[in-house]
């Protein structure tokens, strides 16, 4: 089975989903996984002022394991808020050193719970473990967590970034693994999760892709006027 490893996001399209997000969990009252953006006005206009926010990211697990959080029986400490989990039974649960946030070990999966902000998460899949089997977990002084899986042990962390940084890292992984002399396309893997088995093949939807990238970038130089957004844009 193919899969897809497309990403075809740069700032504009970042920041309407951040926006769209917002307005949404504003809307209804739920948690919002991401900062509020927020509009600022001078006499040059209407602009958003981009600041760090935690990005989640998957890293190579430490050599050492000894500073982690010790992996306890879940007995009354799963919040009722949280229910229905995503996966069941949690085998073991983790706090983190100051007891505002929990991860839960389970057999499909690790999920997240911050505690003051009642919001969860569930990270599964080859993007996040090597196998959803996860047999323990930890989390270090750092907040970030230690999964320990059937396959293998994954660092799960919070880094701090702009949008921008992050626009800029899809760009550079369309152009590395999804522009095909020119158009900007789906990616597939030959071996899931190992991307430098990337090979491109054409489809019918190149074309829009194509012109949200080409948007992207134009707007992305009318902002910053950066010759590689013009490059980009040109090509």
């Amino acid at each position: 089975m193919k899969t897809t490893a497309c990403c075809r996001l740069v700032l504009p399209i970042i920041l309407l989903i951040l926006c769209l997000t917002a307005t949404i969990a504003a809307a209804y009252d739920v948690p919002s996984a991401v900062p509020p953006v927020i509009v600022l006005s001078d006499t040059g206009g209407d602009y958003v002022a981009d600041e760090q926010f935690p990005q989640w990211v998957r890293e190579p697990p430490p050599d050492s394991h000894e500073s982690t959080t010790l992996c306890l029986p879940p007995g009354g400490m799963i919040p009722g808020w949280a229910k229905p989990l995503p996966s069941e039974p949690v085998r073991c649960v983790a706090l983190n050193k100051d007891k505002t946030e929990l991860w839960a070990a389970t057999p499909r999966g690790a999920i997240f719970f911050d505690l003051s902000g009642h919001r969860k998460l569930f990270f599964a899949g080859k993007r996040w473990l090597p196998d959803d089997d996860v047999i323990s977990i930890g989390v270090t002084p750092a907040g970030d967590v230690l999964v320990h899986t059937a396959a293998g042990d994954a660092l799960v962390a919070r880094r701090m970034m702009t949008l921008e940084q992050k626009a800029l890292l899809f760009d550079r992984i369309m152009q590395e693994r999804h522009n095909r002399t020119g158009f900007i396309g789906d990616a597939y893997l030959r071996a899931p999760g190992d991307v430098s088995t990337a090979f491109l093949t054409d489809d019918d939807n190149d074309g829009q892709w194509t012109e949200m990238y080409l948007a992207a970038e134009s707007f992305r130089y009318a902002a910053t006027h950066d010759p590689e957004a013009l490059r980009y844009a040109r090509d």
